[in-house]
């Protein structure tokens, strides 16, 4: 059974809504050497690695969806990687549309404008998370 992230949005707002509301695992999916910010207090991660973090991410958005449950019941390994796959998908989405915003020299900012709003229509079309990312 093949995950359809691209015809069943429902799936991609789950994992973004837990990606925003989940800073300290984002800080372990997306850890860059240098880039480390200081943990709030109070503010455990759900997992100690990625592979875990995916696995709670693919528990939440499956373990009980109606088309998705029976297949993720029997191969979570499988909707772990999709997950992961999913969040790089995403995350290079994501490089791609901000470059849009800073190619131009001196960047546009959201506040200049029409022309900042028509790309940002023309970004949010593509990838509708962008905002929330």
């Amino acid at each position: 059974m093949s995950i359809q992230w691209q015809s069943e949005h429902a799936l991609t707002d789950i994992l973004v809504n837990y990606l925003s509301t989940h800073p300290t695992d984002c800080r372990i999916l997306f850890y860059s050497k240098g880039k480390k910010k200081a943990a709030l207090v109070n503010d455990a991660p759900s997992n100690r690695d990625k592979g875990d973090v995916y696995g709670a991410i693919a528990h939440l958005i499956f373990a009980d969806h109606i088309k998705y449950r029976s297949a993720y019941r029997q191969n979570q390994k499988k909707f772990s990687d999709s997950v992961s796959n999913r969040i790089t998908s995403l995350r290079t989405k994501y490089k791609k549309h901000k470059n849009k915003f800073t190619t131009t020299g001196a960047g546009i900012m959201l506040l200049d404008g029409p022309s900042a709003q028509n790309l940002l229509q023309v970004v949010c079309a593509d990838l509708p998370w962008y905002q929330d990312l």
